[in-house]
């Protein structure tokens, strides 16, 4: 059992559709939040999150560029798999990446493929697109 809390997914498609068709086997409470629609028994997170302040108040703790903030493995192909340890600069690079490679539209819709445990969903979904 995954211990699944929450679901935030798109109001395109029927991904919607098929998580409120597993929720009837999960049996767990959860919250559903839907983006970019609505959709009834779901929470409209475009609704939420006006609902937000637009200042966030740094810690003195907060971390900073030099601070490691990821680790990856390498891909093992010339040897064990290493730790490729990053920075919060790394995140900073990827604006470009989104930008001349991705040639993302601010008003447009990006979609890579790629699951969370590879670093391509670090610079191809969350840096430069976020």
């Amino acid at each position: 059992a995954a211990g699944v809390k929450a679901i935030i997914c798109t109001a395109d498609g029927d991904t919607a559709h098929q998580a409120d068709i597993a929720e009837k086997d999960y049996g767990g409470p959860l919250i559903k939040l839907i983006v970019n629609g609505e959709r009834e028994g779901w929470r409209s997170f475009d609704e939420e999150y006006k609902l937000y302040s637009t200042h966030y108040e740094r810690t003195a703790d907060a971390p900073c560029g030099d601070d490691l903030m990821l680790m990856f493995f390498t891909s093992g192909t010339s040897g064990y798999p290493k730790i490729a340890a990053h920075s919060y600069k790394y995140a900073l690079g990827h604006f470009h990446t989104a930008k001349y490679w991705h040639n993302v539209d601010p008003d447009g819709l990006h979609f890579t493929i790629s699951d969370t445990g590879w670093a391509k969903a670090m610079w191809g979904k969350l840096y430069g697109q976020w």
